[in-house]
């Protein structure tokens, strides 16, 4: 079973699409994020499903409950749609974390990131 593609911080938005990519065990990544809270990790690379696993990510669906309890952003890198998701914990314990890890990646590129909620895929860091 693959898990986590690699331990990344997401870099600085950009234009977002969506492509077709194979599928893993959501289980595993989800158990692997949850074993490293506060850390973002590469879930999924250019796929159509970035936007659908987006979604059951922001609802807590299956091995995400519940919801809140991890936080997403995708990134368009080489024009291949990256979806980056990180455990903040079930009570949000670990989102300053997440946070200060997403804005010093942020702050070290030159690229001026786009603005907006996390309320789904494509969308910036802050998520309701």
């Amino acid at each position: 079973m693959q898990g986590v593609l690699r331990w990344e911080t997401p870099p600085p938005a950009s234009r977002d699409t969506y492509r077709t990519r194979n599928r893993r065990s959501w289980a595993v990544v989800a158990s692997q994020l949850r074993a490293n809270p506060g850390q973002w990790g590469v879930i999924e690379e250019g796929g159509s499903d970035v936007k659908a696993l987006g979604m059951r990510i922001i609802r807590g669906d299956a091995f995400w409950a519940p919801r809140g309890a991890f936080r997403i952003v995708t990134r368009t890198l080489d024009d291949i749609p990256t979806l980056f998701a990180v455990y903040v914990g079930e009570s949000g314990e670990y989102a300053d974390q997440a946070d200060d890890a997403l804005k010093a990646m942020e702050a070290a590129h030159t690229t001026e990131p786009t603005t907006g909620s996390a309320a789904g895929p494509g969308t910036g860091p802050d998520q309701p």
